[in-house]
């Protein structure tokens, strides 16, 4: 009956104008809240392929403390077997010139293979003994350009187990300066103002001693099994040092997307909440029309019950429509985006869509919990259903 009742018109027009409007809302909600999730899906899948690409398959920190030392024949034996290792000495210290202050990192590489950790944009390709390069962040805030022939000053407190007995004139802060010799951009996203220098002058400026000391040590396995990697690492650092996946190292952004993800869907799931609204009302209104005819189908020996149960299903197949109709919608939608682009980035860059198979069940199985939500809740409140 809730079939016939589905498909049959009423002799009243406004009713099956309110019965219209009401399918084209079920409709037009399911096809947003598909396009939305595959839009925040396609954002979300080149956010990370991107940083996945700029970062490595594994990195080693000291699980004691900030720096760590490593020997040319741990590095070696690291580096064979199919692996790839990068190292890095990175800190924090107070940048100054011409007047000017701000606080970023200095970055170092004892390898001095600085190529895979940077994108040279002007001037000098690689850091020399008395030369730096700085990043476009600390370009933009210093204004410092490689051909001005200035030099950017570096600062860090002096290491020392107890307090620092100064005399008149001293510094607790060890500096060197360096003349900037170029401008670079990470592959990393830092927006941190940044300064490449040589490790020799990172060990200067820290007051390190002599050996390979280093805060990280990127690793990119070619076919190398992550237990074989631990078993290797184990035997030649122990328990000095931590290994994190590529998930690891980034699991701030991807609970970030995550989360962002989560409160999208909580969002245009309120908003379909109001939209079902309409198929409350919708269904009130058929139950007004209709109860004419409830009492001879009370005399036909339906129960209260069976009765009530027509109308929920009745708003239940409205919800199964109206959401089908519009995730073929969606689709189509999300489809003509992928292959045609017509919401554009940029020149070059369409607006990037991905679908996945779970995002389209937990579109269906929201429309279809909240619509039988909103058949029950009309159902139940509806007088002359409870007068029966």
């Amino acid at each position: 009956m809730a079939w016939r009742y589905l498909f049959s018109k009423s002799q009243q027009s406004v009713v099956n104008l309110i019965t219209y409007v009401t399918l084209l809302v079920i409709v037009v909600a399911s096809a947003a809240l598909l396009v939305v999730l595959s839009a925040f899906s396609g954002l979300k899948a080149y956010s990370t392929d991107y940083t996945l690409r700029n970062s490595a398959d594994y990195t080693l920190i000291s699980a004691r403390q900030e720096l760590f030392e490593v020997s040319p024949s741990q590095l070696e034996a690291l580096g064979s077997g199919g692996i790839e290792i990068q190292t890095l000495l990175k800190k924090q210290a107070l940048l100054t010139s011409e007047g000017q202050t701000a606080i970023g990192w200095f970055l170092s590489d004892p390898m001095d293979s600085y190529d895979q950790n940077i994108e040279p944009l002007y001037g000098s390709v690689a850091p020399a003994a008395d030369s730096l390069l700085i990043n476009l962040e600390l370009y933009r805030l210093f204004g410092v350009h490689p051909d001005d022939g200035l030099r950017i000053n570096l600062s860090v407190p002096k290491l020392s187990d107890r307090a620092l007995p100064l005399r008149l004139g001293g510094s607790p802060l060890t500096t060197v300066s360096g003349e900037v010799a170029g401008v670079y951009q990470e592959r990393s996203d830092n927006k941190a103002a940044s300064v490449l220098m040589t490790y020799e002058l990172a060990s200067t400026l820290l007051g390190l001693q002599p050996g390979i000391w280093v805060t990280q040590i990127d690793l990119n396995t070619f076919g190398v099994e992550e237990s074989a990697l631990r078993d290797t690492i184990y035997s030649l650092f122990g328990d000095q040092v931590v290994l994190r996946s590529r998930a690891e190292s980034n699991a701030s952004l991807f609970k970030l997307l995550n989360s962002e993800y989560v409160a999208t869907y909580v969002i245009f799931s309120l908003i379909l909440v109001l939209a079902l609204f309409n198929l409350a009302g919708a269904l009130s209104v058929v139950v007004l029309d209709k109860r004419v005819q409830l009492p001879v189908l009370k005399q036909l020996g339906m129960t209260s019950a069976a009765i009530k149960g027509v109308f929920f299903w009745l708003g239940w197949l409205q919800v199964a429509v109206g959401s089908l109709i519009g995730v073929m919608l969606g689709l189509l939608l999300v489809w003509s985006q992928q292959l045609f682009g017509w919401v554009r980035v940029s020149l070059d860059m369409a607006y990037p869509m991905a679908l996945n198979t779970s995002e389209l069940v937990l579109v269906l199985v929201t429309l279809v919990v909240l619509g039988g939500l909103a058949s029950w809740a009309a159902v139940l409140f509806s007088r002359p259903l409870r007068q029966l």
